[in-house]
């Protein structure tokens, strides 16, 4: 769970002294719904911190009705996300190359020999 005070200082000061009481507690909600929204995506667990902060970080600013912040913070966090999504499709297309029992081969059943393979 990240840590809510650690998430106010993160901001700068001039936005740390908006962030009193109801928006607070909005945004402990908000580190919570982003924790949860990481939880379902497939990614190493600082990724996961880095989208539910900046999540977090997104609704605080339209809570805080600084919507141009938060339109490029959201943008942050889809662009990550996105990021994510394709590098788990591309390892999902593209296995690592280690050979599984389908490409093995004894020697008796090969129809080229290396020195053959050489002179090519």
């Amino acid at each position: 769970m990240i840590d809510v005070d650690a998430f106010v200082l993160s901001f700068p000061e001039s936005i740390r002294a908006k962030i009193v009481d109801d928006v607070l507690e909005a945004v402990e909600g908000f580190l919570s719904g982003g924790e949860t929204l990481s939880s379902s995506i497939e990614a190493s667990d600082k990724v996961k911190e880095k989208l539910a902060i900046l999540y977090a970080k997104a609704q605080t600013y339209e809570k805080l009705s600084m919507l141009e912040l938060a339109q490029n913070t959201f943008a942050q966090y889809s662009q990550l996300v996105a990021q994510v999504q394709a590098e788990r499709r591309l390892n999902i297309q593209v296995p690592s190359s280690v050979p599984g029992p389908g490409f093995s081969m004894n020697t008796a059943q090969r129809l080229f020999k290396d020195e053959d393979i050489e002179k090519w």
